[in-house]
């Protein structure tokens, strides 16, 4: 039986859990000033996760789906 567990948090929890995760949702949202904060702040290893969706909205804000790779 597949559970999901969904949980919410900023760049430095989701690098911890980067090695756990089965799928990653991004929403970034434009920023009109400012550099703004980095996704990921704590060591990941992203390249395990492959795109899997991605919206953009008229006001630019993105929502973009990574889901883990099946290593066979």
């Amino acid at each position: 039986m597949r559970q999901t567990l969904w949980l919410r948090g900023g760049a430095d929890f989701a690098g911890q859990l980067m090695g756990e995760l089965n799928e990653l949702v991004l929403k970034h949202y434009p920023v009109v000033v400012g550099s703004g904060i980095p996704f990921f702040k704590a060591p990941c290893v992203p390249k395990v996760l492959t795109l899997t969706g991605s919206r953009v909205f008229n006001t630019g804000a993105t929502i973009t789906t990574y889901t883990k790779q099946n290593r066979t």
